[in-house]
């Protein structure tokens, strides 16, 4: 509040370093704030993979991989052995 008054302006931004003082920067007036910590969760987040395999990691030396493979509780693989499940034999272009 003390910032519109001062400066005659309808609305403020501020830049926080810790978005968990977001509320106090509200409660001092301030419209709204802008985080670099938040801006980069977002893009970490993005990056996340949405499906159920995630690559661990590559041994090149031996030509695999090590993924994990979240299963849902009504998957036809569970209570099966490994060597029953079939995989793929060349990983995505990705790994």
């Amino acid at each position: 509040m003390i910032f519109k008054a001062r400066f005659s302006v309808p609305r403020t931004i501020a830049r926080i370093n810790n978005p968990k003082n977001k509320g106090i920067f509200r409660k001092l007036g301030i419209d709204a704030t802008v985080s670099s910590t938040d801006a980069i969760l977002v893009q970490l987040e993005a990056q996340i993979p949405a499906h159920s395999l995630v690559h661990l990691l590559r041994l090149r030396a031996v030509g695999a991989s090590i993924v994990d493979a979240k299963l849902p509780p009504d998957s036809p693989a569970i209570g099966h052995p490994l060597r029953a499940s079939r995989f793929p034999r060349t990983p995505p272009s990705r790994w």
